[in-house]
């Protein structure tokens, strides 16, 4: 076999084409990676403005680039891949691996830690690519329908920051003085939000067992009353059981048939009930919220994975997950968390471990229950007796109230350091002797009821 002169060009065409490859990935992960705050700076603010009304130019650039390039390499290779004594797909192959390790993962790794002189280099170069593909770009905008997303005049730098940079903000602000600085509850307050897309409907609901309904034999009459008696505007109506929830019923359409006189006939025979939202335990806020305002609805009915009624969420249960407890003029029971002192706290059963967590500053675990009760149930595996106590992670609790099915409130305390190490070696036997304090309330009636709290 002759040796071929246009074999060496060939190598160094394909490497300046490696090498430019690489360079058009490396300058892709800059741009997608770094902050979009600070691209909206007085130097790149074209190009942030540019890439904001054309989403798809800078991908269609990336790819006008590289698409050529490959093209190039592989012309370049074809005369040397024909001679090779193995078969030329095997050294495509070959060639492919070459690029998808040398023109992509490298360039993406050291793309993540570049300086920002370096990046400002970078975008004057974009920005240059952007230009030249301009005609290119206007043609496939055309082509496949594509309208610029021109944000409003008024508020040029709309949806600059991610949510980690709005928390990162919010903290940094939060943290300095306090004449300048952004005050706890609103620093507390956007972290909520943020976090809503990390939270479970599960984590908020009110569960089942605290349900207000009715059946679907009851007469409107039997509803009217039970509003009168609960102050809930909306109430679930069930067939032969809670489980089988077919419809809410809302006060304000029992107007109609309380002006007629029609007060004895059944929920069901009424026509007045509305279709129920059904969500599953695990949907985030974030979208049970967006799914609420797109239905115009203001209770969702959570199922378990068994399709049985798990509890109920309203907006308000979302609302409060933001702000804090939200009691309205109905709303005549005790909060759920009453404040003793700065150490120790008064819960029901069902109030959030993570909202005692953050009152007390202590770290109560959440993997096993989202509420108080719940994780003394989990550590126990039975229904605990009056003035039984547990320390956990550095806080007493300590059962005030039960009836014969559950807790019904808990004594939470944060301890000092070294008086939680005593206790923890403590044997817990010595815990399970009743409190003189406390008072176990009588049996409760048993019957099926259930509660819940709704936008009024």
């Amino acid at each position: 076999m002759e040796p071929d002169s246009s074999s060496p060009l060939a190598l160094v065409l394909v490497v300046i084409v490696l090498f430019l490859y690489a360079f058009v990935t490396y300058a892709e992960t800059v741009l997608r990676t770094y902050p979009r705050s600070q691209l909206f700076t007085d130097k790149h603010r074209s190009l942030a403005t540019h890439l904001r009304d054309h989403p798809l130019h800078a991908s269609l650039a990336f790819a006008a680039v590289r698409l050529p390039l490959l093209m190039v390499a592989f012309v370049a290779l074809m005369p040397s891949a024909t001679r090779l004594p193995w078969s030329p797909w095997a050294f495509f192959g070959v060639i492919m691996l070459v690029f998808l390790a040398v023109g992509h993962i490298l360039p993406a790794t050291l793309a993540r830690h570049i300086s920002p002189r370096n990046a400002d280099i970078i975008f004057y170069l974009i920005q240059g690519l952007l230009w030249l593909s301009k005609p290119i770009l206007a043609f496939y905008e055309r082509l496949l329908g594509l309208e610029p997303q021109r944000e409003s005049e008024e508020d040029p730098q709309i949806n600059i920051l991610s949510d980690d940079e709005i928390r990162i903000l919010a903290t940094i602000v939060g943290e300095t003085e306090a004449v300048e600085g952004l005050p706890e509850d609103e620093r507390r307050m956007i972290e909520r939000i943020l976090d809503l897309d990390k939270t479970n409907v599960r984590e908020v609901m009110t569960p089942r067992i605290h349900i207000v309904a009715l059946p679907e034999t009851a007469t409107l009459a039997d509803a009217i009353a039970l509003i009168l008696e609960e102050g809930h505007s909306r109430i679930p109506i069930y067939r032969d059981n809670i489980d089988n929830i077919v419809g809410l019923l809302y006060a304000k359409d029992l107007f109609k048939p309380l002006q007629a006189g029609h007060l004895h006939c059944t929920i069901a025979e009424s026509g007045i009930l509305r279709q129920p939202l059904f969500v599953p335990e695990s949907k985030k806020l974030d979208r049970l919220l967006k799914e609420m305002q797109q239905q115009h609805m203001h209770l969702a009915v959570v199922v378990d994975e068994y399709g049985g009624t798990a509890g109920i969420a309203t907006i308000e249960d979302i609302m409060e997950e933001i702000v804090g407890d939200i009691q309205d003029e109905y709303d005549e029971e005790a909060p759920e968390i009453e404040h003793l002192s700065p150490t120790e706290l008064l819960c029901h059963a069902h109030a959030d471990i993570d909202h005692i967590n953050s009152i007390l500053n202590v770290a109560l675990p959440t993997d096993t229950s989202d509420t108080i009760g719940g994780l003394l149930y989990a550590l126990l595996g039975d229904i605990p007796e009056v003035g039984h106590e547990e320390i956990i992670d550095g806080a007493r609790l300590r059962v005030v109230e039960r009836d014969e099915r559950r807790i019904t409130k808990v004594h939470v305390q944060k301890l000092p350091p070294d008086a939680s190490l005593e206790e923890e070696e403590t044997p817990a036997t010595t815990r399970d002797e009743p409190s003189t304090s406390a008072k176990e309330t009588p049996p409760q009636n048993t019957s099926m009821h259930y509660g819940f709290d709704t936008v009024g």
